[in-house]
């Protein structure tokens, strides 16, 4: 609320997408809503979304593949 390029950005989406929409609201929010999320549904989203296997591993750069000794 202190940046006003930050607010700009948030009036012109509301704006032009509509508030009721994906787009026309901040992604990280709004303080309104912040009291309505608990610290029981936090941990809730945490259990069921952040799983081990639902990681991905991601690698770049110059990779070289060299043999175990298993194999």
């Amino acid at each position: 609320a202190d940046d006003p390029p930050s607010v700009a950005r948030v009036v012109a989406r509301a704006v032009i997408y509509g508030q009721n929409t994906p787009y026309g609201h901040p992604t990280d929010g709004l303080l309104a809503s912040a009291p309505r999320v608990g610290l029981a549904s936090i941990k809730r989203f945490y259990a069921e979304r952040w799983r081990p296997a639902r990681a991905t591993l991601v690698a770049a750069g110059d990779i070289t593949v060299r043999p175990t000794a298993q194999g």
